[in-house]
């Protein structure tokens, strides 16, 4: 399921009988925050849901799929995700 964010912010709506517009708030100041730790913190822990967290990747060599070609790719940051145990449980229907 691909949930954007304005199906998002309506199934959020919903569930807390909040306006559209007042949740539309709600969930950007919540992936705002989220962004906004990355940048400083380098980690978002979201207890009972799971960790955002950056990874950084080392410049390395890697080549092009359609020439062959090979390349130095540079360093890199990378946005990951550590799913937590009540994530899990409710994935599992426990």
């Amino acid at each position: 399921m691909i949930l954007y964010k304005q199906k998002l912010v309506s199934q959020v709506a919903k569930v807390a009988s909040l306006s559209q517009k007042d949740t539309h708030k709600v969930v950007k100041a919540v992936l705002e925050g989220v962004q906004s730790g990355l940048q400083k913190d380098g980690e978002v822990q979201i207890f009972g849901f799971g960790t955002f967290f950056v990874r950084s990747l080392p410049a390395r060599a890697g080549r092009n799929p359609r020439t062959g070609e090979k390349l130095q790719l540079p360093a890199s940051r990378k946005v990951a995700f550590r799913y937590g145990k009540d994530l899990v449980k409710a994935v599992n229907g426990e």
